[in-house]
C-alpha cells in the first residue's frame, strides 16, 4: 500500500510540473507544435504498453467514433486551449485554475449519472469555486482598465477546464460499456497526435512558421519531451494504476496536490508572483472541490449505514 501511495505523491508532482513546462515550451514554441510533440510521444509509448499487454485500440464504428470524440474534445482542444492560454498567464495561476475541472465535472455528471445529482452541498461548492474564479480574473484589471491577454488567457483555461470534466465524464460513461480507461486514454491520445499533425500541416502549407525543433534551447526540448515522456505517457499509466490499487476516490484526491506544486514551482523556477489574490482564489476553488468532496463522502458513508444496520 505504501508503494503506491508513494505513486500517488509522484503523479501529483508530475501533473503539477505540467504547468510550468507548458509555459516554458510556448515561448520558443507555437501552441499546436508543442500539443503536437507533446501528445505523439506519449501515443508511441502507450501503444507500446497495449502491444505489450496484448491489447488493441477498437477499430469498429461503435467504438471508433466515441473514442475519437473524446480525443478532440477530452485532450486535443483542452490541451491547445492551455498551450494559448499560458503564452499570456503565469503557470501557478493555472495550475489553480485548472482545479475548477473537478466543479465543471459537478454539473456534468449531474445531468450524466442518476446517482450523482447536485445536492444543496455541491452548489455552495460551486458557488465558493467560481468566487475564487472571478478573485483570479480580478487581477487583469489594472490601473482602472482590464488587461486583455491575461484574461482572454485565464478563459482559455477554464474553457480547458471544462472540456477536460466533459471528456472525464465522457470516459466514464464509455468505461461503462467495457472499454478499459487505459485503451480510451491511449485511443483519445492517438487521435490527438494525428489531428495536431495534420492541423499543423495545414498550418504551413498557410504560412504558419513553426519552431525548428534543432535549433531550440536545451531547456524547451527537456521541457517539451518530459511533457510527453513523463507528464502524459507515463502520467497516465501511473494514474489507472493508482486507481486500481487505492480506488478511484483516493486517486482523484491528486488534484489537491497539483495546485501547490504549480504555483511553487512557478515561484523557484519562473519568479512568478503569487499575490494575495492568487492566495484567494486557489483558496477558495481548491477549498470548495474539498468541501463537496467531504460532503459526498459523508452521504455516502451515511446511506451505506442505513443501508447495512
Amino acid at each position: 500500500m505504501r508503494k503506491w501511495w508513494a505513486a500517488f505523491w509522484v503523479l501529483g508532482m508530475i501533473w503539477g510540473s505540467s504547468f510550468l513546462l507548458i509555459r516554458i515550451s510556448v515561448e520558443a514554441m507555437p501552441p499546436s507544435q508543442v500539443v503536437f510533440i507533446r501528445n505523439t510521444i506519449a501515443a508511441i509509448g502507450l501503444n507500446l504498453v497495449l502491444i505489450i499487454q496484448r491489447k488493441q485500440l477498437p477499430y469498429n464504428r461503435k467504438t471508433l467514433v466515441p473514442v475519437i470524440m473524446l480525443g478532440l474534445t477530452g485532450i486535443a482542444l483542452p490541451c491547445l486551449l492551455i498551450s494559448w492560454g499560458e503564452q499570456s498567464i503565469d503557470s501557478g495561476v493555472t495550475a489553480v485554475l485548472q482545479a475548477t475541472v473537478a466543479l465543471f465535472a459537478l454539473v456534468m455528471a449531474h445531468f450524466a449519472f442518476a446517482d450523482e445529482k447536485i445536492r444543496s452541498y455541491k452548489v455552495v461548492g460551486l458557488l465558493i469555486g467560481f468566487a475564487g474564479v472571478i478573485v483570479l480574473a480580478s487581477r487583469s484589471w489594472i490601473g482602472g482598465q482590464i488587461e486583455a491577454s491575461t484574461l482572454t488567457g485565464q478563459g482559455a483555461i477554464i474553457l480547458a477546464s471544462a472540456l477536460f470534466a466533459f471528456g472525464s465524464v465522457y470516459s466514464r460513461i464509455l468505461s461503462r460499456v467495457s472499454t478499459e480507461p487505459l485503451v480510451l486514454a491511449t485511443g483519445a491520445v492517438t487521435v490527438t497526435a494525428i489531428v495536431m499533425g495534420l492541423l499543423n500541416i495545414i498550418a504551413m502549407i498557410g504560412g504558419q512558421t513553426f519552431a525548428n525543433v534543432l535549433e531550440l534551447e536545451p531547456s524547451v526540448i527537456v521541457s517539451v519531451t518530459m511533457l510527453g515522456v513523463f507528464n502524459t505517457f507515463a502520467a497516465w499509466v501511473l494514474f489507472y494504476s493508482v486507481i486500481k490499487h487505492l480506488g478511484a476516490a483516493r486517486a482523484s484526491m491528486v488534484a489537491y496536490v497539483v495546485v501547490p506544486i504549480g504555483l511553487v514551482l512557478g515561484v523557484l523556477v519562473r519568479d512568478e508572483i503569487v499575490d494575495e489574490r492568487v492566495i484567494l482564489g486557489g483558496l477558495l476553488i481548491v477549498g470548495a472541490v474539498i468541501y463537496v468532496d467531504v460532503q459526498t463522502a459523508r452521504r455516502r458513508n451515511a446511506e451505506t449505514a442505513i443501508n447495512h444496520p
